[in-house]
């Protein structure tokens, strides 16, 4: 008994130190057999046979590589992604010890595991096209645009050289990148490379594909020893003749245990995706949004800036945008235009009937059309378990707010794109495929401005880098955050819904790129869950206080409204554009609504009764119905 305690008290060690060189994919150790008997001996045998086995493989196609790098001048590099986010700070970019030594470097400190120190030494002629091509392939989540360029890089002596580059990348199903790997090639003297290029290409793809398979092959042939020393040390414990000491020492092996098997578990998972690229060059990355005019979506949320924030980054897609402000009046929108929406993208959070209610209320109509429209999930709420728990409640996707526009690309190609209905669309209409950008030699606006608590570079690359998208979001969201203020100006407890008025604007706040101010109401929301009362009644004038300041900053930088002046007078709105705003009203057709006011405001009304007023409020109010029935009424 004491040798085999002796045993697995040094297993428990020992497993402790494999699992961090695991971590750092250092196979080297293995496990001493020495004071094991029986089968725990066997069991360490197989597990240091395994890894000697894989050791000795990857050792040899890493050998294969240098040979052929060596050979034939080529070098590799790769980023690797986490979380399947491009932007994140955490990504990885790793320039192999080949590529610094082809450029005349010789260590990490020399030339650092850092994107600018490649994209820096681009021939200025040729680095907007190279970061555009890479930009490109990135973002195509088909993976059909390839990255395969050629540019002139500069080397530590200062002369320029040409370079032929090539990436390829994993993606996850949703065609979200993960990992990219690729190869470098000195193409100077091209004719005579010409030959060994493709070869190099292969052997950059091979070395990637040797690395995933050494994960994965290894993971799999763990797991059988790993099962066998939880459970037998399992059995183990429930022997009622180990005493409490020998017991604590086989816990603590069954503990290493599960967690190596977790980190197997996980290295599996990276093998089979990967990782992708750093946020200090992401400016030069544009989404290219697909061309859907013949959808029609509709975007359910209480607050009326969610709504344009959601409305300005669908826009692009040349969708056409429904919108309604309540949980009633999107049930309401489906029933009216059944069959008409090819999907709802449905708040969570919202005021007498929320987005679960909703949606359940959607699904019984009971109709083959309600029960398959694709319905994807927009909040706030990011909470471990809240995703899983929304698409048991019948959404079909998930996006957290403030959205990104690289995961809300996805859902779109998933749920929205209908390729079918592209080739009958564009088979009569022909799309311009060399479009004149609008903001082109136009004078930015916002170019130096600051405004403490907002980014405004964020904000402006959230709306597709254009200013004009970005500026009507800030414009919108000083009017409304300034009515939804005043309805929690006094005693918050006693407001009914505060929490989730005071989460809209969270949620708006952080869509605006306000972190600060959406920070500030996060905690109010927290503490208004939590029932401390106290400190939101001390803390809720504060949020008041700054957020009018904020608007007022918002205010002085925009350029000012001159609607209003220089009006032609007429006496009352003509009929036709009132058909107009109720045909669109009826259809919910917002740019139809918008086009329809738009007429109506250029004008001002002398004998219209208030008319013009009453529309443009209650088409703030998204009351459409509302305004069918009136101008039903004046026929």
């Amino acid at each position: 008994m004491d040798t085999n305690k002796s045993g697995i008290k040094s297993l428990s060690n020992e497993l402790k130190q494999f699992e961090k060189a695991a971590e750092t994919g250092d196979f080297k150790i293995i496990l001493s057999e020495e004071n094991m008997i029986g089968s725990d001996s066997k069991i360490i045998h197989s597990i240091n046979k395994y890894l000697n086995k894989y050791r000795k493989a990857v050792e040899y196609d890493i050998m294969k590589y240098k040979l052929t790098s060596d050979a034939l001048s080529i070098a590799l590099w790769d980023m690797d992604i986490v979380v399947e986010d491009p932007v994140s700070p955490n990504n990885k970019f790793t320039w192999s010890q080949e590529f610094r030594q082809m450029l005349g470097f010789k260590d990490k400190k020399d030339f650092p595991d850092l994107l600018h120190s490649w994209s820096d030494r681009l021939h200025p002629e040729d680095k907007e096209r190279t970061l555009d091509a890479f930009a490109a392939h990135i973002t195509d989540l088909t993976g059909k645009t390839p990255y395969d360029i050629e540019y002139r890089l500069m080397m530590k002596t200062g002369e320029y050289r040409y370079f032929h580059a090539y990436g390829n990348t994993q993606r996850s199903v949703t065609g979200i990148p993960l990992r990219v790997a690729g190869a470098l090639m000195d193409i100077t003297n091209k004719t005579e490379m010409a030959e060994a290029l493709q070869e190099a290409l292969n052997e950059a793809k091979s070395a990637n594909n040797a690395k995933s398979e050494f994960l994965a092959n290894m993971s799999h042939e763990m797991r059988t020893p790993l099962n066998a020393i939880i459970g037998l040390t399992g059995l183990s414990m429930d022997d009622n003749s180990v005493n409490e000491e020998t017991r604590q020492h086989l816990e603590n092996v069954r503990e290493a245990g599960i967690t190596l098997l977790g980190l197997v578990n996980d290295l599996l998972d990276v093998s089979a995706s990967g990782s992708d690229f750093n946020e200090e060059n992401m400016h030069k990355v544009k989404l290219e949004h697909i061309s859907i005019p013949y959808a029609h979506v509709l975007v359910v949320d209480d607050n009326f800036t969610n709504l344009d924030v959601a409305k300005g980054l669908l826009k692009p897609y040349g969708m056409k945008i429904a919108c309604v402000d309540s949980g009633q009046k999107a049930i309401d929108a489906v029933k009216t235009l059944d069959g008409r929406f090819c999907a709802i993208f449905m708040d969570q959070m919202m005021p007498d009937m929320d987005g679960i209610e909703t949606v359940a209320a959607i699904r019984a109509l009971n109709t083959e059309y309600t029960k398959s429209v694709p319905i994807i999930a927009l909040t706030a709420n990011v909470a471990s378990g809240n995703e899983e728990m929304l698409l048991n409640k019948g959404f079909q996707a998930f996006l957290p707010k403030p959205i990104d526009v690289f995961r809300l690309d996805a859902v779109i190609r998933q749920w929205i794109r209908d390729k079918e209905k592209e080739k009958e669309y564009f088979r009569t209409e022909i799309p311009d495929q060399n479009p004149v950008d609008p903001n082109i030699n136009k004078k930015s606006i916002l170019y130096g401005k600051q405004i403490e608590g907002l980014n405004i570079d964020k904000g402006i690359k959230r709306f597709g880098g254009q200013e004009d998208p970005y500026i009507e979001i800030l414009r919108a969201y000083s009017k409304n955050t300034k009515k939804i203020l005043a309805t929690i100006d006094s005693y918050p407890e006693e407001i009914k819904n505060y929490v989730i008025i005071i989460h809209g604007l969270k949620g708006s706040n952080y869509s605006i790129c306000a972190d600060e101010s959406g920070d500030f109401a996060k905690t109010l929301e927290e503490a208004a869950k939590a029932g401390d009362w106290d400190y939101v009644i001390k803390n809720n004038p504060l949020f008041i206080e700054r957020s009018y300041k904020f608007i007022s900053a918002i205010d002085e930088i925009l350029p000012p409204d001159d609607s209003e002046k220089n009006k032609t007078e007429k006496d009352k709105p003509d009929e036709t554009i009132l058909t107009k705003l109720r045909t669109a009203c009826d259809e919910y057709d917002m740019d139809g609504i918008d086009e329809a006011m738009e007429e109506i405001t250029e004008f001002k009304y002398n004998s219209d009764e208030g008319l013009a007023d009453w529309l443009q409020e209650n088409v703030d109010q998204m009351n459409f119905s509302e305004i069918v029935e009136k101008l039903n009424a004046l026929r």
